[in-house]
């Protein structure tokens, strides 16, 4: 019998479907059109789960697999990810709201493994800060650079 919707073991990682992902995605990049730096500094209304998600919940959420490798089971032909594959599909999504506001000579440009690596190791040395704290860290720490050209 197929079934759109996975119960997991006890102790296993939550998944979702990749159709959710794409529409968080969507709703980031819309809802989050504002600099990141207002997160530190004002109250700012935040959208999803992840946006509570705690640095710790996110380090503990990466262990378990290889580094800058997500987990993606397919059951009866639909794809669910794993936790921290979500958490951090928040984190390009916000990403890229950010390069939205941002004019072409400061857009912030990464690799999606050197961006794990830098998430990991800021909320291992905060691991009581909101994973959001990171996303603003990050892009307050990240001046940009030109846009490459298409």
């Amino acid at each position: 019998m197929a079934t759109d919707t996975v119960t997991p073991p006890i102790g296993s990682r939550t998944c979702t479907s990749a159709k959710a992902v794409s529409i968080m995605r969507t709703l980031l990049a819309v809802l989050l059109l504002l600099p990141a730096s207002a997160v530190a500094q004002h109250k700012v209304a935040t959208f999803g789960i992840t946006s509570r998600t705690s640095c710790g919940q996110f380090v503990a959420a990466l262990e378990g697999h290889p580094p800058n490798t997500f987990v993606v089971k397919q059951i009866s032909g639909v794809n669910y990810w794993s936790e921290d594959a979500l958490m951090m599909e928040y984190v390009f999504g916000f990403l890229t709201a950010v390069n939205v506001r941002r004019d072409h000579d400061h857009q912030i440009q990464s690799d999606n493994p050197s961006l794990v690596s830098w998430f990991r190791n800021w909320c291992t040395k905060n691991p009581t800060r909101r994973l959001l704290d990171a996303v603003d860290a990050f892009t307050t720490e990240t001046p940009g650079a030109p846009a490459p050209a298409k």
